[in-house]
């Protein structure tokens, strides 16, 4: 019974509490109030212990009335929130109204900044991967041609210079060099021979991508009468617009902006600019560089995505797309192929030579070839080029599969052979003596006959025998039987020019050169008799 007189309690204490409230808040009539009461008193006299089932029986106009008047108290709520929620719609379009013109106005202006700015495709500005490369028969463009260009080494000291400010020469001749090339350097005194004769005619300016601290060293190193080139520094633009992969490179440019020519050194000479100079002729052959990443003279065309399994290529005759010298090609950590560009056969066949030597765990020299041609000029001056790829499978037999390519079609044969040879022993006549060989430490060094005064330090005795095999007096191959494993440290206080100073001066490290006949491997190189070339 108390449980259920709690329970009603609960239930009309809050009723009551709650038409009370909405009585002051809101201003409901005294009906209300009066309906409560009756509703209460006849609750109170009911003797049936149901009073949940008498409250509804009774109450049901009373609870009909508060629950209508509960949707107007939700009403008047929510009623300012959704008068707030209306108001910021309609600023919101207020804004949008306003703001879309607005935005269009900065963005139009901010693209016209932007384009004071941003560089142009052919510009070059910060942005020399857009640049358009030019070819022979362009015309330099006016963000080219007028542009300030940092340079050193300007007779009247300037710091920078147009290429407009030559447009009164008859040839602006770009010259792309570098410090440590040295066929670049070698071009030098003849380009400061061409400066001088066609002074008013010509200017000759050198474009190198080497900072400025290192190119001004370089010109204090040859000193101040040696050839000062007028030369750009630092900077990729140039290169941007006439791009190539081996230098020198030479890029002729008229009087009236077209690009004439583009070459290699052999095309510029005293003759061939007096030519120009003269009859505007320029040089027959245009210089095309070649990609040597890629198989040598393969199609742009080939479907990468196709694995190159085997690929041979022998030509003969140079062609100035491609370096002279010879490249390495890897499959991840194994060399599957290599290739010679414009180089003699005679060379080809020492590399291929010098590697299976290192396969016997031997030492290719000079002093092991037997050259056993009819006319030794041929193999020795011509130029081919040669590459040779073999599958990954195949990497341990690449070079002896290169031999047999060129002993196929060179029309020459190469091998191997044990063959008993006169040589100079290196020996340990006195071992005490030689104790002073041993290598102090420090940096390693070695000038062994470069200079008058030379040295070898912290080195192995291996690269003493390799410069000596080298000098012009030693005839015969060197076979070392010292046992010396450690580094030596080994100085020489004049220049040796014979085999006796030589010995004399070893005999102060307890070492001597002796003459004997041993077995040792030769690669012997003859006329291929099968083949007529």
């Amino acid at each position: 019974m108390q449980k259920t007189c709690n329970r009603e309690s609960y239930v009309l204490s809050l009723r009551k509490s709650t038409v009370l409230n909405l009585e002051l808040f809101f201003g409901l009539q005294s009906k209300t109030n009066q309906n409560i009461n009756t509703l209460k008193s006849s609750i109170l006299k009911s003797e049936d212990v149901r009073h949940d089932y008498a409250l509804q029986e009774h109450d049901r106009a009373t609870v009909s009335y508060i629950k209508i008047h509960w949707k107007l108290v939700l009403w008047i709520l929510l009623s300012p929130m959704l008068h707030a929620f209306n108001l910021l719609v309609c600023l919101l379009k207020v804004i949008k109204v306003i703001a879309i013109p607005c935005i269009m106005i900065i963005a139009v202006f901010h693209s016209l900044c932007l384009s004071a700015q941003t560089p142009r495709k052919d510009s070059g500005v910060n942005g020399l991967d857009q640049i358009i490369p030019l070819k022979v028969g362009d015309t330099v463009p006016d963000e080219l041609w007028d542009m300030p260009i940092q340079v050193i080494n300007e007779l009247e000291d300037k710091k920078s210079i147009k290429l407009s400010d030559y447009s009164n020469k008859k040839l602006i001749l770009l010259d792309f060099w570098a410090t440590w090339c040295g066929s670049c350097i070698e071009k030098f005194g003849e380009l400061q021979k061409i400066q001088q004769d066609y002074d008013g005619e010509v200017v000759i300016i050198g474009a190198t991508e080497d900072v400025k601290t290192r190119v001004e060293k370089f010109f204090e190193k040859r000193g101040k009468n040696d050839y000062k080139l007028l030369t750009t520094f630092g900077s990729k633009l140039l290169a941007s617009y006439f791009p190539h992969k081996m230098i020198p490179h030479y890029v002729w440019i008229t009087a009236d902006r077209k690009v004439a020519a583009i070459t290699s050194g052999e095309s510029v000479s005293l003759s061939s600019i007096k030519e120009f100079i003269q009859n505007g002729t320029t040089p027959a052959s245009n210089k095309y560089d070649m990609d040597i990443q890629s198989p040598l003279f393969l199609s742009e065309h080939y479907p990468t995505q196709n694995p190159l399994m085997h690929y041979s290529i022998l030509t003969k005759g140079s062609f100035r797309g491609y370096p002279q010298g010879s490249k390495f090609r890897y499959d991840n950590n194994s060399v599957i192929g290599r290739s010679f560009t414009n180089t003699s056969l005679l060379l080809m066949y020492e590399g291929i030579a010098r590697a299976l030597f290192e396969e016997m765990n031997d030492r290719y020299t000079g002093k092991r070839i037997v050259l056993s041609v009819k006319d030794q000029s041929l193999i020795k001056e011509g130029e081919y080029s040669f590459d040779f790829i073999n599958p990954p499978a195949r990497s341990s037999t690449l070079y002896s599969d290169m031999l047999k390519t060129l002993n196929n079609y060179s029309g020459y044969y190469g091998r191997i052979v044990p063959k008993e040879r006169d040589c100079l022993t290196l020996v340990v006549t006195d071992s005490v003596r030689s104790r002073i060989l041993i290598s102090k430490g420090g940096k390693g060094k070695n000038t062994l006959f470069r200079h008058d005064r030379s040295e070898l330090s912290n080195q192995p005795i291996q690269n003493f025998i390799i410069r000596t095999e080298d000098l012009d007096f030693i005839k015969l191959p060197i076979w070392d039987i010292t046992g010396i494993k450690y580094n030596v440290d080994i100085v020489f206080d004049q220049k040796i020019t014979s085999l006796e100073a030589l010995q004399i001066e070893l005999a102060k490290y307890g070492l001597g050169l002796q003459q004997t006949v041993r077995s040792l491997n030769t690669f012997i190189l003859t006329d291929n008799i099968d083949l007529d070339y």
